[in-house]
């Protein structure tokens, strides 16, 4: 019954992909844009400070598309090709145009060393984390090959839950930056393992009825609430880990639910366009702070705007040159 129900969590999640990643993407720039911001005048209700969740989102929804990936051809050296052809030359240009634009046209203070590292990624073993996201996905595809084939393995199942409870153990002794990206590793591998495993079993049917629906609406917002009040830093993503497939299982129930074409589209449309997105959406940020510092709602609408122009853009010069 649990795979069956594994199963069935799996086919929703995969028939709304691409939509969830829109979701998930927009969730992640709003974090960047007013993450910190209060409402209402209460300093600590900040709504939107728990919305960087949309990264654990993000990650199951990559394991998800890579094991349908590997299920079409399993030889590593074509997954790597593939990933790396999404990724890279897209990573490439953004990373330069920012060069470009910031620090030669805009504070024309040519740094190579710096343009250098971030187009390498080990910057952000110096603690700059502006594209640890990219660095870190890397490292979990180089590793997804194994996993797809070792899946069954109790051995490999035991190595996650001591590697997620090192990385925990040294992440709340530490106030390091790059411990935001140690904390995702977890939910990616189990993520991977639980979806090789639930689409190996007997295929099943199901449905998730409005009982279901009502537990599983409180569950999420018990956890939205304790995370935006109570709970920061280290214990946060202790939190993220153990409650982002249900939650994310919650947003596809309703997209499941909302039949309005306008909004499966405009989802689906960020969806497509969200690697670009995430790589360009914090330039955008700082050219709006520039503009007119301390103005949120420019820099929340400027923002969104000139990011999803260029990401647009930018996708289709990509696709259009076969990079």
């Amino acid at each position: 019954m649990t795979m069956r129900f594994g199963l069935m969590v799996i086919k929703l999640l995969s028939k709304y992909r691409t939509e969830l990643m829109g979701i998930s993407m927009l969730m992640i720039m709003l974090f960047h844009t007013v993450g910190g911001l209060s409402v209402l005048g209460i300093p600590s209700f900040k709504p939107f400070l728990s919305f960087d969740f949309g990264v654990e989102f993000f990650l199951i929804l990559s394991a998800l598309g890579c094991t349908y990936s590997l299920d079409k051809n399993n030889v590593a050296i074509d997954f790597y090709k593939r990933r790396l052809k999404r990724i890279i030359p897209t990573f490439m240009i953004i990373v330069t145009l920012k060069f470009i634009i910031f620090d030669v046209l805009i504070y024309k203070t040519i740094n190579w060393q710096g343009y250098l590292l971030d187009l390498s990624l080990l910057s952000f073993f110096d603690g700059n984390i502006t594209y640890w996201f990219i660095l870190h996905i890397l490292t979990c595809y180089l590793l997804t090959p194994y996993v797809y084939k070792k899946a069954d393995s109790m051995a490999l199942w035991m190595f996650i839950v001591i590697i997620t409870c090192t990385i925990f153990i040294y992440g709340f002794n530490n106030l390091h930056v790059q411990n935001v990206s140690l904390y995702r590793y977890p939910i990616y591998f189990v993520s991977l393992i639980y979806i090789l495993t639930a689409k190996k079993s007997v295929d099943g049917n199901g449905n998730i009825n409005r009982v279901h629906l009502f537990l599983l609406t409180v569950f999420v917002m018990f956890v939205y609430v304790s995370v935006t009040l109570y709970i920061h830093n280290s214990y946060k993503y202790l939190v993220y880990l153990s409650v982002a497939i249900p939650c994310l299982v919650f947003v596809a129930v309703l997209v499941d639910k909302t039949k309005n074409y306008f909004f499966h589209m405009i989802f689906k449309y960020i969806g497509v366009i969200s690697l670009e997105l995430y790589l360009l959406h914090g330039s955008c940020l700082l050219l709006a702070d520039i503009i007119a510092p301390d103005n949120v709602i420019f820099r929340l609408v400027f923002s969104f705007i000139l990011a999803i122009t260029l990401a647009t853009l930018l996708h289709k010069g990509i696709v259009c040159l076969k990079l």
